[in-house]
């Protein structure tokens, strides 16, 4: 399984000189790139023929390589397979800060995602333990707020209704 695992649109000085987009085979297997593309919000494209990737590996693409210009916000790169259809996309509408990459976390391994997460979670639980963590004090915030919301419009329409 081929995925866009990250993309850097911002990088520091010339956007031509490190603009790139990071490829990862999730397969058990070498993939032939044949047939394969990338292509951009704009519908600028750049044919992926004559490239392999081995299992477990990437592959990074300069744009001096591409010719694709990743805006800094408010893009779309998508990865077509030999069949024109859209295997995986990566996508960011908020301006991405300089020289910091757009990553899929779906792309990463466990391991990376279990790095990545890990201050999140503390020692000993798991990526979905920490993911978790965040949308459990979303909800808690959420019922809060509906608490606070619904005790203020109580008290509006008591003392409204006093002359």
């Amino acid at each position: 399984m081929i995925k866009i695992q990250e993309v850097l649109p911002n990088p520091a000085g010339a956007d031509k000189d490190g603009e790139y987009i990071i490829l990862v085979n999730q397969a058990s297997s070498s993939v032939s790139l044949s047939g394969w593309a990338l292509r951009d919000k704009s519908g600028k494209m750049f044919r992926l023929d004559g490239y392999e990737l081995p299992a477990g590996e990437g592959l990074k693409f300069m744009y001096s390589v591409t010719k694709i210009t990743l805006n800094n916000s408010d893009e779309v790169v998508e990865l077509l397979n030999s069949a024109g259809e859209v295997e995986d996309a990566i996508s960011y509408t908020a301006a991405v800060a300089e020289d910091q990459p757009v990553l899929q976390a779906a792309a990463l391994s466990e391991e990376v995602r279990a790095q990545l997460f890990d201050e999140l979670a503390g020692p000993g639980k798991s990526v979905d333990q920490a993911t978790g963590i965040y949308s459990g004090q979303f909800w808690l915030i959420l019922v809060l707020a509906g608490v606070v919301l619904a005790n203020l419009a109580m008290y509006i329409f008591k003392n409204a209704k006093k002359p």
